[in-house]
């Protein structure tokens, strides 16, 4: 099993998200690291967004950090 450090960012609402948490204890964790100004991360996200749609039910969950210019 493969350990991260733990991170922090604020999200749209200004609240402070904090990996790992309870809500992806015991589940498989995709970190996208995305801009939507980048086309291929535009590309992987519709990917990413049906195969959440396809798995979410069997514990996968999808982290999506935006760094935006």
């Amino acid at each position: 099993m493969t350990k991260f450090a733990p991170f922090s960012f604020k999200d749209c609402d200004n609240n402070t998200y904090v990996y790992p948490n309870e809500s992806t204890k015991n589940k498989v964790v995709i970190i996208q690291l995305m801009g939507t100004w980048c086309p291929n991360c535009m590309d992987e996200t519709f990917f990413l967004q049906q195969l959440y749609a396809q798995y979410n039910q069997q514990g996968l969950e999808i982290i999506s950090v935006g760094y935006e210019v």
